[in-house]
């Protein structure tokens, strides 16, 4: 089956040089903490770090103390929920997590105070926390993965193995890390665990497990070798040390496949030395060090502070975070931003193939701004993408589709919003309810999570009969069947404040704790929110001093509609915290 490859890179390493096209625009920023110890451990998406010392804000280069009951800091999620250690009534300290700025242990039916701990990481939707027991003579070490939410605890042991541990886990509760063969003078070896304790090894050469990210993509090491190895498709890369090292490490990466990592060497006078280097498949075939794309990029920063290992990147891809040489309680930490330097990844669309040229064939189609006419397209398929229906998220929306009279037609609907290639998950429906040489209708929702941005949709026209269903199978590539395909493309417009030309309307503050401020110039006639499942929330024709209280609301995002006087209406979302 043919692919068509969408691009969406903004430069790319060949050779070693680094042709900075697209690259030079982005606003990338090397900033250096202050003081030693306050190596970063891990960074969110909007530039907020931990160190073994307390917070770190990119944004104005600054750190704070943790509390004085507080350990140790060691992850952080985009909604800022901290994992750590607290010291209890008895001054042992116990694994915890700070949520809305207050610490809470988790509780002693989970994590036995007269035992120790050692925390790693938390998924980004705070549900799962892994790390490793202390070690005993009779039990040895293991990793563990604690659920936030049923409060269960689950040792990651077995009697095939000797020791383990688990480093870090996403939001499926996916750990990874390291698990001892039992064999004598054998070492431990990258695995990966799940949520119910089943124990898979990736290769059974030395090394570890230790980054995963929402997409099942897994990074570490073995044998010197850096590796990348995918859950799904049980593919395995290795990376070779550059020249001028021993071996080299992937510590982390990110949910756009952002790997970061270091290079290392043994130096009889300076022990251990370490470079920080990145991986993209934008950048190069093999891992780039971080201070030659500064370079290239032309980013001013002090070369004699920026060594030792990168460590962790926020899942969007834009921040890294990091230390110099030596070991990371005695070192200097510093941080990246990258912008948006790896936006996007290949997006992959099956190319279909029907025959139309017994009349069953699309001959119009009709959403938005989309009016375009048509005819049978060589092989059934016709790929109109440069055409452009605008929508916003949880708005309906019209749609139309002529059908020829070759016999009777069922037209159906894929709209791409998962962003990762067409396939029947994408299905939106049926238009209409079939029939020969007519206009088929349906009212389209877009739902309300959907992040703004382009969508490739999909529309099938398909000889069925009567007494069938629509086809869900976007790929068909088969002459022998009856139908086409068109592509096109839906552009969600960001939620918020609409193109306003004759009053002024804004909200605020998003996100949002108790009040949600409301000012407009025409009177507000009805408020209603919507969960993101499309359950109504609030509904209310009142508004006092044009403030909502959204006290009542669980955390979340929701879609508030806003319905002004004259009858016009305003859709934007807010974050709940």
């Amino acid at each position: 089956m043919k692919k068509i490859l969408i691009f969406k890179s903004k430069g790319l390493l060949l050779g070693g040089a680094l042709m900075v096209g697209g690259l030079v625009s982005a606003q990338v920023q090397v900033n250096q903490l202050d003081g030693f110890g306050t190596a970063i451990y891990d960074i969110n998406s909007q530039g907020r770090a931990v160190h073994g010392n307390g917070y770190y804000d990119f944004a104005t280069n600054t750190s704070t103390s943790t509390e004085t009951e507080v350990g140790q800091t060691v992850a952080i999620t985009n909604s800022d929920i901290v994992l750590g250690m607290i010291m209890n009534a008895n001054e042992d300290y116990v694994p915890a997590s700070r949520v809305d700025g207050t610490w809470a242990a988790y509780p002693e039916s989970a994590f036995n105070p007269s035992e120790e701990y050692t925390i790693y990481d938390i998924s980004e939707n705070g549900m799962y926390v892994v790390g490793q027991t202390g070690w005993t003579p009779q039990n040895g070490a293991w990793g563990f993965i604690y659920n936030t939410e049923t409060e269960v605890y689950t040792l990651l042991s077995s009697d095939l193995y000797e020791y383990g541990a688990a480093y870090a886990v996403n939001n499926d509760g996916i750990a990874v890390g390291w698990v001892d063969d039992l064999e004598p003078g054998t070492l431990r070896m990258a695995a990966y665990f799940t949520e119910a304790g089943e124990i898979t090894l990736i290769n059974e050469e030395y090394g570890e497990a230790q980054g995963i990210n929402n997409n099942n993509v897994i990074v570490g090491q073995y044998s010197g070798k850096a590796f990348i190895y995918n859950i799904d498709s049980e593919e395995l890369m290795s990376f070779d040390a550059p020249v001028g090292f021993e071996s080299i490490f992937f510590s982390d990466i990110s949910d756009n496949n952002v790997v970061v990592g270091f290079a290392e060497y043994f130096d009889p006078l300076d022990g251990f030395v370490r470079n920080p280097y990145i991986y993209h498949t934008d950048l190069d075939a093999q891992p780039v060090a971080i201070s030659a794309l500064l370079n290239d990029l032309e980013v001013d920063y002090d070369e004699t502070i920026f060594d030792g290992q990168a460590y962790k990147i926020s899942i969007d891809g834009k921040y890294i975070g990091g230390w110099g040489n030596g070991p990371a309680f005695m070192a200097m930490g510093w941080a990246i931003y990258l912008d948006d330097l790896f936006e996007d990844d290949t997006i992959e669309y099956c190319e279909p193939a029907l025959n139309c040229t017994d009349g069953d064939v699309i001959l119009n189609v009709t959403f938005q701004e989309i009016n375009n006419d048509t005819t049978c397209s060589p092989n059934g398929y016709g790929d109109y993408s440069d055409m452009v229906a605008s929508v916003e998220a949880g708005g309906t929306y019209t749609m139309s589709v002529t059908v020829g009279d070759g016999w009777f037609e069922r037209v159906s609907l894929w709209i791409d919003f998962d962003g990762n290639g067409l396939d029947e998950g994408d299905f939106i429906g049926e238009i209409g309810d079939g029939g020969q040489g007519e206009t088929l209708t349906s009212e389209i929702t877009i739902p309300a999570d959907v992040a703004t941005g382009e969508y490739r949709m999909r529309i099938l026209a398909m000889a069925t009969g009567s007494d069938n269903p629509a086809e869900t199978d976007p790929c068909i590539n088969d002459l022998d069947n009856y139908g086409e395909y068109e592509d096109y493309t839906v552009n969600v417009g960001e939620l918020g404040v609409s193109d306003l030309t004759s009053f002024d309307f804004a909200y605020y503050p998003n996100p949002v704790k108790d009040v949600l401020n409301i000012n407009s110039q025409k009177a507000v006639k009805s408020v209603e929110a919507f969960n993101l499942t499309g359950q109504k929330v609030i509904s209310s024709t009142k508004v006092n001093d044009s403030q909502i209280n959204v006290s009542s609301l669980a955390v979340g995002t929701y879609v508030f509609k806003v319905t002004l006087e004259g009858g016009q209406i305003e859709t934007f979302k807010i974050v709940k915290r």
